[in-house]
């Protein structure tokens, strides 16, 4: 299992190399800057994304609206969080 995972990893981010390479018009070589982009801002959106969502839902805020709505009235918010 964990041999065919880094294989679709080893495929994924090659296909960000060839994208950052060829798709640009730059040497084969050269791919290494836009994987490294790539990384760095899929690193970035996580962590803001994650950050974002532990902070309100861990929020006292948050969990007093839970604890004054136990009909869930707002149904499509309290999907979403």
């Amino acid at each position: 299992v964990r041999v065919k995972h880094v294989a679709f990893l080893m495929c994924v981010w090659g296909s960000v190399w060839m994208l950052g390479s060829w798709g640009l018009g730059r040497p084969l070589i050269e791919g290494w800057y836009f994987v490294s982009m790539v990384s760095m801002f899929c690193r970035i959106g996580f962590s803001a994304a994650w950050t974002f969502i532990t902070n309100f839902n861990h929020s006292h805020w948050w969990n007093e609206f839970l604890a004054a709505d136990p009909e869930r009235t707002w149904p499509m918010l309290h999907a979403t969080m």
